[in-house]
Parts: C-alpha cells; structure tokens; sequence
C-alpha cells in the first residue's frame, strides 16, 4: 500500500475546470503520513481545495500516532472509524504519482507510479472533523485502497482508489447513494497506471530533493501483446457447430471456473509451509507467514476442549531505557487495558472470564508473549480483542498509576523469593555492559514520571513505536477448529499490523567477561529449612553459534550430555518412581531449555513437531545463546 505520494506541477484547470478555491496547492516530491495535503471536496455545493492532516483521527482518537492514513474498501461499511466519514464526507487528493514497495530478499524497493501519460490522478478518500475548541478545529483524511490490478499485482497487493474526472462530483456529493459509488471502488484499469523503480533515497521522508521521481529503471505497464488473443465471432462459425460449441464451452467453464473465495480480494499471505510432524501426532498444523511479517503456527486438536493463542514480541527488558528500567514490562501492563473498538478498561478480561477462560503476559529479557485460553466457540471474540493490542491500543493517561503501582506490588511480592535472589545475584557476576543484566521488572522509583523531559505515557508510546512490529511478532493458535477457519481468523485479525521494516533488536556486548572465569559464589538463603540441603547450580558458556553436523561430535555436545545426566541422577533421586524430564541450564541465555533424552543426538529440520512441543533446529538454540 502507498505511503508517500508526489504531487509537483499539477494543472488544476485540468483537473477541475470548476474549481473555484484559490488555496495553493501543496507540493512535495516525497510526501509523507501525518503532514498537510491538499484535498478537493465541496464546501456548500462549491468545489474547494482544502489542506487536511494525513492520518484519519475522528473524536475520540486519543493517540495521533494511531490515525490510519489509509482505509480498505472491503471494511467502510464495517468499520465505525470509516463508516460515518464514507457516508457524507467523501474527498480526493490530486497527485502526479504515489510510491509503493516491493519486497525484496534483503530490502523493499520502492516505484514511483503515475499515469502512462504522466498526467495527474485524483485519489479517493475520506476526511473527518475533530474539534480542539468550539470554534477551532482540525480536518483529516485518509485514503481509500483496493487491490492492486494485474498489472501491478506484481509489486504490492493493494493500491488507492483512482477516481475518474468525470465522476468526482458523483463521488464529492453527500447525497450520493452508497450503492452507487460501487463501481468506483475498483482497481484502476490496466492500461491507466505504469510503475517505475526510484532511488532508495524515498525511504527517508525527509528526503525532498526532485530526484525522489527520476527512473533507476524501465516502466512496468500493461502492452497489447498481453491482452487476450480474440477469437472468431460466433457469426463466422456454422450453426450447429455454434450450437456444440457453446455446450462443450458451458462445460468445460463450469468444471474449470473458480471457486468463489479466488474471484474475491487477493489473500495477504506471503507463505504457507506444512510442517513435517511426528507419526505419532494426530493433530494437523500449518505455519502462515503474512504480508506484513507476521509468522503465525495454527494448530487443529480436534479433541481439544479449549482453544488457546499465544503472541510472542520479539523484544523485552533488554531493550529498556537506562533512566526508565521496568518500561518493557510496563508496557505490557498498559497492553492490556483500552483498545479504540474496545474502550472499557476490562473489556478483554471480562469477555475472556464470561467464557471459562484465562489470560496473562510475561516480560523476558528479549520476548515479551501475551496469551490467552477459552471456550472454542469464544475464540473469535478473543481474537478480535487480542489483536486490537496490537493494532489500536490508546495508553490511556488514567491507568498509569493504577498499572505503576500493580508493577510495584509484583517487584515486592518476590523480593525474598529464592529463585529471583539467584538471579539478582547471577546479574551481579555477569557483564554489566549487556543488557540483559539489568532490572527487569521495575519500581515505582524506576518507573517514575520523567521530569523536564516527554511524560511517562509518551514514553511508553515512543517505546512500543520503535520495538513493536508485524515483524517481530510470532502468533501461535490451538484449537478444534480446521486449519482453514484458524487461517481466515488469523488473516481477518492480524493482516493490518503495521509493517514498519523494523528487525528484533540484537546485543552485542557479551554476556560474560572471560577474564573473570571461572567463578565460585555462595549465596545465603532467606529460607528457614528443617533440613539440610544442598543445591549446587552448574553453569556452562556457550559459543556464539555451532554448525547442526558439528553438534554430534563438538564437546557442547558432551557437556551437555554430562550435564543432563547430573540433572536427570539429581532429579531420579528425589522422585525414583518417574521419568522426569532432563532440564539442560544454558547459562548463556539464562532460560531452562527442555530436551528429550534424545533430543540432543540429531538436529532436526526446521518446524519440526514432537507429540508435545515444537521445537527448532539445535543450531537456533546455540545461536539465540
């Protein structure tokens, strides 16, 4: 979809020969989301131009940085936030041209496209009033998308609405029919539009220089040579071979038509693997990767009495500002809470408890994952709250206390538990220079509003701007529906997160300091046990990465092979009548990975499925630590 548009030299006259406005024309070769643009709508039957802030923001919007500067067509009936505005506040945006992206392996390269003839084009779109006082107020629009056609499908999968010249009072007038603005919500015609290549320079907005719009290459447009051979016409064909011919026909199109689901909007999935299971499982699986990044692992059970989901932000407390440490953590508080569809406070909880479900989140020093289980008939109301987190969360300025003060309360109801002593006390020995090493949960003292500087709400804003993206974020859903509903739930849902090109963040510092290894601690226990006990912590230090063939015979291996028989003796003595799991520590990433006893003999291929937990290749564990 289009994020900047070029509007340079255009002929108003042109483009509206009654235009009766003498407002300048705002130009700029790379125009951006949240800036003034020039718009024509009419104002008391005449037709004006208009400067109005790209980025619908209707009432009640409370964060500007959620205004959408682009509406789908499919949703202007649906949606609240278009539906009012499509009905009697219809507007175009006259531009030369508009930049899309194309995905590329390693970058997106972006394409100017105009028309074939280089002349002007009117863009449909809605605009909107939000008035700051009673006699002052701001007007905001936002365009309207559809699919892209054939010959541009190639690059993008949706572009703005072109609203022909000769219909744009039909499209400016409140009191058209609904119905018959139809026909203009379609893809542009074929021959209309050409695409271009253009420097990378687009990329950043603040790049205003003419050269945005000079070709790094040739332009995609549709030619003759691919349009339909034609055919004799019928009257050139004998009468009953007419006859035969339009039965074989009748046939043969209906055994060869599509279905119905292919006839409509072009799915935004860029990839469907079916993952190799164990022969053991009778459960079906399918892992859907987004247009926008999205990764998502669907799961069908049908002997599964609940559904569950599960969202996985690749980002934590590591990433937490040093004058704010507990921000990430907070952040996932402030998640929680009022969404723009959903604007009561417990609206997710409420409906999660109505329907024998649970929720929580937790903050890990580079995830954060929010999950939920619930009645499989419920999964769809769920999700249409779940997803809003992630789509249209407001912060709201009110809850910022309440949620400071239940961070704090969770920092004080385990400042004497035992296994976050041991890791306060591991963090001491650790490289201060990593981040992980930091304090994670956060404090009413580490939390506290920043004075002379932006207020907390406008960190925890900026914070989750610059970290949270489609992405980075891996969904997973269980549940006894068949795979293809799970699919059209997670694509109805989750399509529209915002791809901001963003990569989960690295760390380079190390997390150990060779020269100070090795190391003995003794640490007190605040515990009064009635009887001895001795626990003896292991810890090993990992290389950065390690080949999947290099595995079976590098000494990782049989460390950790030593270490699973200390762990499996250790955990034999203490329950002799189980199995109990082998738990090997790697201390590098300071989680408790599971392996099977025979986990550690083979690496197995990527999306791998066990009859109890998804596991990736080996290599992906040594790496991540």
């Amino acid at each position: 979809m289009t994020g900047r548009l070029h509007v340079q030299r255009l002929s108003l006259a042109r483009l509206a020969p009654d235009l009766k406005s003498t407002e300048p024309l705002i130009e700029s070769p790379n125009l951006a989301p949240r800036q003034p643009v020039s718009a024509f709508r009419l104002e008391q039957g005449r037709l004006t131009t208009t400067p109005l802030f790209w980025g619908l923001t209707p009432p009640w919007l409370k964060v500007l940085d959620h205004a959408p500067h682009c509406a789908r067509a499919e949703t202007l009936s649906k949606r609240a936030m278009f539906h009012e505005a499509f009905s009697a506040r219809r507007c175009v945006i006259p531009v030369s041209g508009f930049y899309i992206w194309k995905p590329q392996a390693r970058s997106k390269q972006p394409f100017l496209v105009t028309q074939v003839n280089r002349g002007p084009l009117l863009l449909g779109a809605l605009w909107c009033r939000y008035h700051t006082t009673l006699t002052t107020f701001t007007d905001s629009t936002a365009l309207i998308s559809v699919p892209a056609n054939a010959c541009l499908s190639p690059l993008t999968d949706r572009l703005p609405v072109i609203i022909p010249p000769e219909a744009l009072h039909q499209w400016l007038d409140p009191s058209t029919e609904l119905t018959s603005l139809t026909p203009l919500l379609m893809p542009a015609p074929l021959e209309l539009l050409g695409a271009f290549p253009v420097s990378k320079h687009v990329n950043n907005p603040a790049y205003q220089s003419p050269s945005c719009a000079h070709p790094t290459g040739p332009m995609l447009r549709w030619t003759v040579s691919q349009e339909p051979v034609m055919l004799p016409t019928m009257s050139a064909i004998p009468p009953r071979l007419q006859a035969r011919r339009a039965v074989f026909g009748l046939t043969i199109g209906l055994l060869l038509a599509p279905a119905p689901s292919l006839w409509a909007e072009e799915s935004p999935v860029a990839e469907v693997i079916t993952p190799t299971i164990s022969p053991f499982d009778d459960r079906d699986y399918r892992v859907v990767t987004l247009d926008n990044g999205l990764q998502a692992l669907l799961v069908s059970d049908p002997d599964a009495d609940k559904a569950a989901a599960s969202m996985n932000v690749r980002v934590g407390s590591a990433q937490d500002p040093d004058d704010l440490q507990g921000l990430a953590h907070f952040l996932e508080h402030m998640l929680f809470l009022v969404t723009e569809p959903y604007p009561q406070s417990d609206a997710y909880q409420q409906y999660i408890s109505d329907n024998a479900g649970s929720h929580n989140a937790f903050t890990a020093q580079q995830d954060t994952n929010y999950f939920f289980d619930i009645e499989p008939s419920a999964l769809p109301g769920a999700l249409d709250r779940f997803s809003e987190f992630f789509l249209s969360p407001l912060f709201n300025a009110d809850h910022l206390e309440s949620e400071r003060n239940i961070v704090h309360s969770e920092y004080m109801a385990r400042i004497r538990d035992e296994s976050r002593r041991e890791n306060d006390v591991l963090n001491q020995l650790l490289n201060p220079d990593n981040p992980t090493t930091g304090f994670a949960v956060g404090s009413r003292d580490t939390l506290a509003n920043p004075e002379g500087e932006a207020t907390l709400r406008e960190r925890v804003i900026e914070f989750y701007h610059r970290y949270y993206d489609a992405n980075v974020m891996n969904l997973t859903i269980v549940a006894p529906q068949p795979l293809d509903t799970l699919e059209e739930l997670v694509i109805e849902r989750f399509a529209d997160i915002p791809d901001n090109d963003l990569s989960a963040p690295t760390i380079d510092a190390p997390l150990i300091d060779p020269d100070t290894l090795p190391r003995y601690v003794e640490r007190q226990s605040l515990q009064d046990r009635r009887q001895h006990c001795v626990s003896i912590s292991l810890f090993l230090t990992l290389p950065t990465s390690i080949a999947p063939s290099q595995l079976s015979s590098s000494r990782i291996y049989w460390a950790m092979r030593v270490m699973a028989a200390c762990c499996r003796y250790c955990v034999s003595q203490a329950w002799p009548t189980g199995s109990p799991q082998v738990w090997a520590v790697a201390m590098v990433t300071k989680r408790c990975l599971p392996f099977p006893s025979a986990s550690l003999r083979r690496a197995p291929n990527a999306w791998t499925i066990s009859k109890r937990r998804c596991l990736p290749p080996l290599s992906k564990y040594a790496t991540q630590a």
